[in-house]
Order: C-alpha cells, then structure tokens, then sequence
C-alpha cells in the first residue's frame, strides 16, 4: 500500500488557514512520495467546500478522518519533517492551522496557491466587476475586518480610523487614486464609502461564513490582488492570501510591523491584466494607462 499524507482542518479556521495547510500539505506528499489527500470539514462555521472555489480534488469525509485517527492519531509535523524514523510510518496525518514545514527545496505553497485555477463561475464574476469598476486603472485594495467574531488583535490594532487617515494620504500621495473595499461589515463598508465617495465594492448577499458569503469573499480576494498595494488588517491571514497570489508583487501594509513605524512600502502603480491571473502584471502610467 502507497504511504498517505493526509491534512485536517477544524470546522471553525477560516479560509486562509485552510488553504495553506492544503496546498502546504500537497506540497510536502509530492516532495515525499506520499499520497495526498485532506479533509475540509463544511457545515455552520464553514459554508464552502474547496472545490466551489478553486478546481481541486475533493475532501476525504468527516468519517474517514475520524477513523483515520484511530489507526493513525495526528501528529506534529515538524516531527515527522525532521525524524528520518517517521519516513517509514504508513501514514501521516496532520491537522494544523498554519502552513507545514517543507524540505528544502521545496516550493512555497505560494506557487500552488497563485497556479489555482478559479472556479468558472467565480472567474466570470471577478472580470467582470473589475472590468465594469476599474480595467486598466490602477487602484488600492482596502480589507477590513470590523465583524465581533474578529480577532482580538486585529480589533485592537487595525480600528477604522486608521484606514480612514492612511487612505487619505495615500489620495495626497497618488492624485485620485480609488479604492476597492472589501468589509465584514455592511457598517464599516458604509463608512469607508461616505468618506471616499468614488470607492466601490461587491455587494454582499451571503450570511457570515455561509457558502455565499465565502464565495463572495474569494471575489473579493482576487480583486485586492489584482490592485496595485494593500491595505490589511493586522493579524488576519486573508490579506495575506492576496499578497501571495501575486508572489509577492503587490505590497501588503498593515496597521502593525514596519509601515506602523513609518517605513511604509512604496506604492508601484501597476494592473493586473487578467485579474483571474493578479501575478501576472504591467506596469501603469499616471493617468492609469499601461505602459506596456
């Protein structure tokens, strides 16, 4: 029989500890020899499985990880990376929150996540707000996270009113730069567009966490990759997951870490030609002309 590797996350982790612990895992299987396979639990925490998302194998079910436990319990991934011993254990299964540690060599999951393909139906939606809103004209993603399930950390650090101040400046910084928002909150979205009149965003329809809204949220990811710089909330990994699909090309700025400090990344206004594809980029002029 083939060795496995097999990732778990819980009910309740959100998109972006999920992905990486997926792709990071599939990454660590490949580079090992080991059959991948994982398990993305869907129910009232989260509403999505992987594959309304992205084109991507399916989940083992919720009994076959429960019984998997049983024959082979979860156990520390840097273990297993690091103890030459545990090559030989039939299976390896994990469940973790963060990304898993790789071999050297390895590709970052980085890669496998910007390689994804999007689901069709989410593709055609992306296009064709970024067409309708912005095509060739460059702007600022704004993710902000108000909800009350939001972490403590991120309540603390990244309240509204600094988004209020760093958009502002950044709007004496570019000219007319716009904004595309992306809010956990009908509330916070309000606000942000009474105070930036020509910032736009997709209206949300989706209950917190439902299918719908997870969806809607993944639109909303590819359109903050497809901007020129981000602006994030600290301590969530969702930004995060838009910074990576453009391997790193467009900035993420948060309200904590070097740009709290004052070092803030400079600001390169580009496009993303296709923003199904946020990675791949040109180069834009003042007036939001390719330069290309």
């Amino acid at each position: 029989m083939r060795q496995r590797l097999i990732v778990a996350s819980k009910p309740l982790h959100g998109l972006g500890n999920r992905v990486r612990l997926v792709l990071s895992g599939r990454s660590l299987a490949d580079s090992t020899g080991r059959e991948f396979a994982y398990y993305w639990p869907v129910g009232s925490g989260f509403g999505a499985r992987l594959t309304d998302l992205w084109d991507f194998q399916a989940s083992i079910s919720g009994i076959t990880d429960l019984a998997l436990r049983v024959v082979a319990p979860y156990r520390d991934p840097r273990a297993l990376v690091d103890d030459p011993r545990a090559g030989r254990l039939p299976i390896w299964h994990i469940r973790s929150a963060n990304a898993l540690p790789l071999p050297q060599g390895v590709a970052s999951w980085h890669e496998s996540l910007a390689a994804l393909s999007l689901s069709p139906a989410l593709a055609e939606s992306v296009r064709a707000l970024h067409d309708r809103e912005f095509g060739v004209e460059p702007y600022v993603g704004v993710m902000v996270r108000t909800h009350r399930n939001s972490h403590d950390q991120t309540k603390q650090h990244s309240p509204l009113s600094w988004y209020v101040t760093r958009m502002h400046e950044l709007q004496e910084e570019l000219g007319d730069i716009r904004f595309y928002l992306s809010c956990d909150t009908a509330e916070a979205d309000a606000r942000l567009r009474g105070e930036f009149p020509t910032a736009t965003s997709l209206a949300k329809t989706g209950s917190y966490n439902s299918r719908t809204a997870i969806e809607e949220s993944v639109i909303d990811l590819y359109l903050l990759a497809s901007s020129c710089h981000i602006l994030g909330p600290h301590y969530s990994s969702f930004p995060e997951l838009a910074h990576f699909l453009t391997l790193g090309q467009v900035p993420l700025e948060t309200s904590v870490g070097d740009s709290y400090a004052q070092v803030r990344p400079p600001v390169t206004l580009s496009i993303a030609g296709d923003p199904v594809v946020p990675r791949l980029r040109t180069p834009a002029g003042p007036a939001g002309t390719s330069t290309a």
